[in-house]
This record gives C-alpha cells, sequence and structure tokens, in this order.
C-alpha cells in the first residue's frame, strides 16, 4: 500500500469517526436561542400599554396571535370594572384533569400628570415576565408529548393589574386575576400549582421563598439552579433563587386572590420593587440578561419536573434524557 493510499485510509476512518460521534452524541442545547426570542417578542411589549392606549389593544392581539402560532388555545375574557378589560389566557390541553398555571400581567401603568411627557414601557413590570411566559412555551412542545393526558399548562395574562391615572397608585388594583379567581374559569380542585411572574430582569435581583406552604417548590427550583450551575447550563451570574425565606416582604400581586381562594402559589419576585419601577428609565438598555435567561432555564426545567410529578408522584426528572430521547 502506498504511503498517498495509506494516508486516504486513515482519513476517511477518521471523518467516519467524526460522523458517528457526531450522530449518537446529545446535543447540549436542544434548545432554540432564547435571546434572540426574548429581543424579538420585547420589541412587541416594550410600549406604553396602559388600558385604552393602542398599544394596549396592540400587546393584546400580540399575545393572542403568538399562543396559536405556538401551539396554544388562546382565549380571550372580557370583563368591565369602571372600563373593558381582557384576560388573555392560553391552554395546553384544554381537557386536563391538573394544570399547572403560570401567570403575569401585560398591562401598563397609566401616567400620572407628572409624567405625562414620559415613555412607560414597564420592563420588568410586566413585560419581561410576559416575554418569559412566552419563550416558555415556545419550547413546552419539545416534552408535551412525554406527559400524560390528565396534565396540562396554563399561561395567564391578566389585564387590570395596574391602576388608573385617576385612582390612587398606593398599590396595583389585580381586577384581572380577581376576575379569573370570581368566575372560576379552572375549577380549584383542578389547579395544582400557580405560578405568578412580575418585576423580573433587574440587575442583582435574588428570588426568596413568600410563603411556607409552598416553600418546597421554591426549593425544588434552587435545586434546579444549582444542578444547571453544576453542569454549565447557565450563563455565569449570580444565583437567583435562594433557600431563605421573607414571609413579610411579598409585593402586591397577582398571586394573592388565588392565595385566598385557598390555591397553592408560587410567587416569583423580588422582595422590593426595582429601582426604576414605575420611571421611564424601566427600559430593555437597564436590564439584565444574564437574569432573564437564567430564569428561563431554570422555570423550563421545573414545569418539566412538576407536571412529570403530578402523573408520576416523582419529584425528580431526567429532564435532558426527555428532550434528548425517543419521545420528541
Amino acid at each position: 500500500m502506498s504511503g498517498r493510499t495509506l494516508l486516504l485510509v486513515v482519513f476517511y476512518v477518521l471523518l467516519y469517526v467524526l460522523v458517528l460521534r457526531w450522530a449518537f452524541q446529545k446535543p447540549t442545547h436542544p434548545f432554540p436561542d432564547d435571546e434572540k426570542y426574548i429581543r424579538a417578542t420585547l420589541k412587541k411589549l416594550l410600549i406604553a400599554r396602559h388600558v385604552g392606549s393602542p398599544g394596549h389593544a396592540a400587546v393584546r392581539d400580540f399575545l393572542d396571535k403568538e399562543l396559536m402560532r405556538l401551539g396554544f388555545l388562546s382565549k380571550s375574557y372580557d370583563f368591565f370594572e369602571g372600563i373593558n378589560y381582557s384576560n388573555v389566557v392560553g391552554y395546553w390541553n384544554d381537557q386536563a384533569d391538573q394544570y399547572l398555571v403560570l401567570t403575569s400581567h401585560y398591562d401598563g401603568p397609566s401616567p400620572r400628570k407628572e409624567q405625562e411627557k414620559d415613555v412607560l414601557v414597564s420592563a420588568t413590570d410586566g413585560a419581561v415576565s410576559c416575554a418569559i411566559l412566552l419563550a416558555l412555551a415556545r419550547t413546552f412542545r419539545l416534552f408535551a408529548r412525554s406527559l400524560g393526558p390528565s396534565t396540562g399548562l396554563v399561561l395567564v395574562f391578566f389585564d387590570g393589574h395596574e391602576s388608573q391615572a385617576t385612582e390612587p397608585e398606593k398599590k396595583p388594583k389585580l381586577y384581572g386575576s380577581q376576575h379569573f379567581v370570581n368566575s372560576q374559569i379552572i375549577p380549584k380542585d383542578e389547579i395544582a400549582l400557580v405560578v405568578s411572574l412580575n418585576h423580573i430582569g433587574a440587575p442583582n435581583q435574588t428570588f426568596p421563598s413568600f410563603s411556607e406552604k409552598n416553600h418546597k417548590n421554591h426549593n425544588r427550583i434552587a435545586n434546579i439552579e444549582r444542578e444547571l450551575r453544576k453542569s454549565g447550563k447557565l450563563v455565569d451570574s449570580h444565583v437567583l433563587f435562594h433557600k431563605i425565606v421573607s414571609y413579610k416582604n411579598d409585593l402586591p400581586d397577582d398571586h394573592v386572590p388565588f392565595k385566598e381562594y385557598g390555591v397553592p402559589v408560587l410567587h416569583i419576585a423580588p422582595p422590593k420593587y426595582p429601582d426604576v419601577h414605575h420611571t421611564a428609565a424601566d427600559k430593555a438598555e437597564n436590564l439584565h440578561w444574564p437574569t432573564i435567561l437564567n430564569m428561563i432555564k431554570i422555570l423550563r426545567h421545573f414545569i418539566f419536573d412538576f407536571l412529570v410529578s403530578i402523573d408520576t408522584d416523582e419529584y425528580e426528572s431526567d429532564f435532558y434524557g426527555y428532550i434528548n430521547g425517543e419521545y420528541v
């Protein structure tokens, strides 16, 4: 065998080995680019969107169409509290016996008299949380088929969270979440857990446990974050979820009507408002992207883990095994 022939043989053997390795190696990042999707989504959401404004209607319509594009059944629930409001709800498996419910609010604050010249796009106050929910919906189909027919996922985008310019601004009104609970759109005994997101995306945020009854689920998320960090799947940044309690520092938010209704709730929010809260500075340029991207990855794993536990009564699951395995 000539030297040239030998070199060709060695080359093709190495090429064959590399092809086999590529074919059988499990991908470490099976999901589409979260950051690209979040940035594109926020361009739709980061507009003045107080009730009655053109931006409010545009965001409501965008949420409805995006949920349908992502494979969810989308419904709008209109109600009246002095003015017209509309909650947008997305269902995956609307015939389920038990639901995990993820919530945020999409309306923005009405500018006060002293803010008439400001454009309040409220990035951390609703917009980022809505974008996170849509990012989670976008990849949910990758593992939804591995779940049983008795479990479902619901995404709720509340309206009527913010007070109007003519009302005192001391605390949010929570009209949308209260209407959702009062109307029993999902019966109490069919809600396994409500996870309510808000005020996410500012620098140096941490997320403690606000509920003794659901401290276990908070710790579950903290454990998921720890494992994802150990495996190198998170952006290098500070730890988000700490196994600490802050029961007295729970901000008023859309989880409150559910809590009063007796439904298990997990409030994912910081213990204090971001410094930019209800100011023109609450915009894309001041967001902390590692917090947002890591939050998506952590919650994506938690959703799968929690829904599997409903079916199997087990609290540990091979998330990436399901994603990369025969179930996809």
